[in-house]
């Protein structure tokens, strides 16, 4: 019965040997999210900070032909307190597939009414060849209609009274890749049955405030710490835009250019993480789930220590503590909680694998401030929380005593 007990009791003090945690990586101060040559290299940088300049009047301008390949650039010259001079971002999006228009056209009414357009982006109107209308304005396809209808013999030039308008902006479907956090492909602008159809019972007039890129960036999961928001691609058939948008990451609004199903969106990545942008934005996530495990014995559900829906989620821009609280991880009899640790499991996507750091909880809480303790949580990281040592003993003395109660019992 000894040599049982003795056997049992050196199984049980392994099982409760502390955790092992990972020493603290210097190189991960300013971030998180090393490249596996990054990991490997001696000394790393810090990542930049993105710093306002001086002299930063964040002011757009608009290089090339309309219809060609074009750049958007920002420009320096004023004070940051000069707001972004937007005029040059087009007001109207294209046409596409799904759009609704209600044409009216004077001693015409053969030809008035409301069209939509088709599939392969043509515009069919009585009595006249298929109108390629997809990727034009409204206002573009007004002058479009209007020359095939003079050019037809149906009016004579300057003596035709005719608008067009947008009746029903439809949903697109736009393709997001690079450094976001859900890239392929994302509808943007979908609205309930109920909202289309009281929409179809107006003469005309809609306002698609979600087809623009902000809306798709954010339908794509959100701009991810490592993105170059300097270097945003907008590709539409043969036409390549590159936009500035770190704008928004001072408050200035972001340029509201309008989309078209079949756009591309490129956000290259600057293969560093960088804090300035973990913040809730026009074009990164608003909030995060992240997934809490807090068992202080095996259980079927984290239910008795109040981990539930609301407390994995989580605004984006939480730091690990922020989670170990939702987690009830920080707190109680300081004697037997005040050395618990916790375990932090991330994906990485400049790697491709999962990282897992350990921390202890006192550490976190002396220094808060230190990223390399207190990272920043991104979307669907995991949190574990180990109890602490003297909790390990207790456990440790109940299963000793349950092992033993038998023999005492019987004798």
């Amino acid at each position: 019965m000894f040599k049982l007990v003795l056997l049992c009791g050196c199984w049980l003090l392994a099982a409760c040997a502390p955790l092992q945690l990972t020493p603290v990586n210097p190189q991960t101060a300013a971030g998180r999210w090393l490249t596996p040559e990054q990991a490997s290299a001696p000394v790393l940088a810090p990542a930049p900070s993105l710093v306002i300049p001086a002299n930063f009047s964040a002011n757009f301008s608009f290089n090339g032909p309309v219809n060609g390949p074009a750049n958007v650039s920002m420009t320096q010259g004023a004070t940051q307190n000069v707001p972004p001079d937007l005029s040059w971002a087009p007001r109207m999006p294209p046409l596409s597939p799904g759009d609704r228009v209600r044409l009216a056209l004077r001693d015409g009414e053969d030809f008035a009414g409301v069209y939509e357009v088709q599939m392969d982006g043509s515009l069919h109107i009585p009595y006249l060849p298929a109108l390629q209308v997809a990727g034009l304005t409204p206002g573009e396809t007004e002058a479009l209609l209007r020359e095939t209808l003079v050019r037809a013999g149906y009016f004579r030039p300057g003596l035709i009274a005719m608008s067009l308008d947008v009746q029903q902006w439809a949903a697109v479907e736009i393709y997001v890749s690079g450094a976001v956090f859900a890239p392929g492909r994302v509808v943007i602008n979908q609205r309930p049955a109920e909202e289309r159809m009281e929409q179809s019972q107006l003469m005309a007039g809609d306002a698609a405030m979600d087809r623009v890129l902000e809306a798709a960036l954010r339908s794509a999961g959100g701009v991810r710490p490592d993105a170059d928001l300097a270097k945003v691609l907008l590709q539409r058939d043969g036409d390549l835009l590159e936009v500035d948008l770190r704008a928004v990451l001072w408050g200035y609004p972001v340029p509201a250019l309008p989309l078209m199903s079949g756009d591309r969106i490129h956000v290259p990545s600057t293969g560093l993480f960088s804090e300035e942008l973990v913040k809730p934005s026009v074009i990164t996530p608003p909030g995060m789930r992240v997934f809490l495990s807090n068992l202080t014995i095996p259980a079927p559900a984290n239910s008795l220590s109040g981990v539930n829906q609301n407390s994995t989620s989580l605004p984006y821009g939480s730091r690990l503590l922020t989670g170990l609280l939702s987690a009830n991880c920080v707190g109680g009899v300081a004697a037997t909680n005040s050395s618990r640790h916790a375990v932090l499991i991330s994906h990485n996507p400049l790697s491709g694998e999962q990282e897992v750091i350990a921390r202890p909880v006192e550490e976190i809480l002396a220094s808060p401030h230190r990223s390399d303790l207190n990272p920043l949580l991104m979307p669907n990281d995991g949190i574990a929380c180990y109890d602490s040592g003297v909790t390990n003993l207790r456990d440790l003395a109940r299963t000793m005593a349950d092992l033993l109660l038998p023999f005492r019992t019987g004798i």
